[in-house]
């Protein structure tokens, strides 16, 4: 009888099979990926926070996500998973301004010809992005999944 694989618990990433670095390269990436987590946290913008955090979950591949957050909340001085929630919950969509986007169509001017209004835009030279639905926000598919329930 063949044993069931156990499967990965999702708060918890697995560390690759090989790191040419080794364990102090590890804790170099980890201490540094936390500097950068602080330093962008003392400005408090949400696209450096968001780019920051991204940096520490790759960087403490392998260990629980309890910890991670523990040793962000020693390197912050506060509760780093409020701050990153929050930084989260304000990301834009990048492909847009507000959830438009110049229409194809007419390129933004609103006529296709001198005279005759863009039937795409009805003349408006703007459209939904497609990227966020027009919405204005980040894609919730680009959340990470530890901190999805508390942004959404």
């Amino acid at each position: 009888m063949c044993a069931q694989a156990k499967p990965l618990n999702h708060k918890q990433v697995r560390a690759p099979a090989h790191d040419d670095a080794g364990d102090n390269g590890r804790k170099d990436k980890l201490r540094t990926a936390l500097e950068e987590l602080a330093h962008a946290a003392a400005k408090k913008h949400a696209e450096p926070i968001c780019t920051a955090y991204s940096r520490l979950r790759h960087a403490s591949r392998g260990m629980h996500v309890r910890e991670m957050f523990k040793r962000a909340d020693e390197a912050l001085g506060q509760s780093s998973r409020d701050l990153i929630v929050t930084a989260y919950s304000h990301r834009h969509c990048f492909m847009c301004k507000g959830g438009i986007v110049a229409c194809r169509s007419c390129r933004g001017s609103g006529q296709v010809e001198k005279g005759r209004k863009c039937l795409s835009c009805d003349g408006l030279g703007l459209t939904m992005c497609d990227f966020c639905r027009g919405t204005g926000w980040a894609d919730r598919d680009s959340l990470p999944r530890e901190i999805r329930p508390a942004v959404l």
